[in-house]
């Protein structure tokens, strides 16, 4: 492959094999978010059509915001 960019993604998985996860990617951020965007809003749900409340309760978390 000629872009170096992709062609670094050929060996990336073996780089994070090899040395573990660069430093500064962490997934706690994402998953934070995930549990407050997803979890706690289909726990307040009726779980009667679900994605459609969770995605009212994100919509208004956002107005609050």
């Amino acid at each position: 492959i000629s872009i170096p960019r992709i062609h670094v993604l050929q060996h990336y998985h073996e780089a994070i094999e090899l040395f573990g996860a660069p430093n500064g990617l962490s997934t706690s951020i994402v998953e934070s978010k995930h549990i407050h965007a997803v979890k706690r809003s289909y726990q307040r749900s009726n779980k009667n059509e679900e994605t459609a409340q969770v995605l009212l309760v994100n919509q208004q978390q956002d107005k609050l915001a």
